[in-house]
């Protein structure tokens, strides 16, 4: 699962190629969700399984990198977190002390003009598929996959704050 979820072209819907003597044509994202499903239904586990060079499971790269790529790619430089702390009302001197963390300032950076790319839109609707998925296959086996997917999505740093941030209502709309 983790070949086909970094396979760039299914998001693009230009996927063709021969598997086994047989035309086989994903432009279209049914296919492509059939596809994952029968994947699925081999192997449930298998998208629970972190990849072994990022740790992730399918289909987190293309949204980790994205976020990333939103939150420092436009950072303001030689900015005093701590001033900007207090100025928020916070005492940075608390026992829980913003200013150490490293990446303090991405808390109040807000990015402008946030687009949602192609692949990310599909890696977000390819997991919203298996959660659909484990969601109707019911009980305790398929609860804990589903559970181990919401967990590494709601992990990723500021997730929460780029989808919000999203500009287009388009986009908002594909991956809701």
């Amino acid at each position: 699962i983790h070949i086909f979820a970094r396979n760039e072209s299914f998001s693009l819907g230009s996927f063709r190629g021969s598997t086994a003597g047989l035309d086989v044509n994903y432009s279209d994202n049914n296919n492509v969700e059939q596809f994952l499903g029968e994947l699925f239904e081999a192997s449930p586990r298998s998208v629970t399984l972190p990849d072994f060079e990022d740790k992730m499971i399918p289909f987190l790269a293309a949204i980790v990198e994205w976020t990333t790529i939103i939150h420092t790619t436009a950072l303001p430089t030689q900015v005093d977190w701590c001033a900007t702390l207090r100025q928020s009302g916070i005492n940075p001197s608390n026992q829980f002390n913003l200013c150490n963390i490293a990446d303090a300032h991405l808390i109040f950076f807000l990015p402008q003009n946030v687009s949602v790319t192609p692949f990310v839109t599909w890696s977000l609707q390819m997991l919203s598929f298996l959660l659909n998925r484990c969601n109707r296959k019911g009980g305790y086996y398929y609860a804990t996959i589903r559970d181990t997917i919401i967990k590494a999505v709601s992990s990723i740093p500021l997730i929460c704050k780029t989808i919000l941030l999203i500009n287009s209502d388009r986009d908002l709309e594909r991956i809701t």
